[in-house]
């Protein structure tokens, strides 16, 4: 797990490389890369512009059924009653938690899970003829 701290937005850009660093090292595709990357730094921005910090916690993720992904974590603490806007990043990460606690903290959790590509599995299962072979 790597923590963190963000104060300023040259903090969440790094947050950003870092965590798009995993993915594709996960085997993500770039589509995904690039939705864990950018809901990481707009989180991050969103809550340094409440706050004057908020640390970050990346890590990777293991499923039961085999699957692998990342999950991020960020909290921070600010005097408000709002809580932070996420249905934008629903549709961009599989697993979101958002929650406040009574002591004015803000957690926010989600995972993005690597889905197997079962393209080449597809194509070594099936016969290959050459022409004029064919059945």
């Amino acid at each position: 797990m790597e923590t963190f701290l963000i104060t300023k937005p040259s903090d969440a850009i790094r947050a950003r490389q870092r965590v798009r660093e995993m993915a594709r090292t996960l085997g993500f595709g770039l589509v995904d890369q690039t939705k864990i990357a950018f809901t990481v730094s707009e989180f991050a921005l969103k809550l340094i512009s409440r706050a004057d910090q908020c640390r970050m916690n990346l890590d990777y993720a293991g499923k039961e059924e085999g699957k692998t992904g990342i999950e991020v974590r960020l909290y921070e603490q600010y005097q408000s009653r709002e809580i932070v806007d996420s249905d934008w990043a629903a549709q961009l990460v599989d697993d979101l938690d958002v929650n406040r606690n009574c002591s004015d903290e803000t957690f926010i959790t989600f995972r993005k899970w690597r889905t197997p590509t079962l393209a080449h599995e597809s194509i070594m299962s099936s016969p290959v003829f050459a022409a004029g072979e064919e059945q």
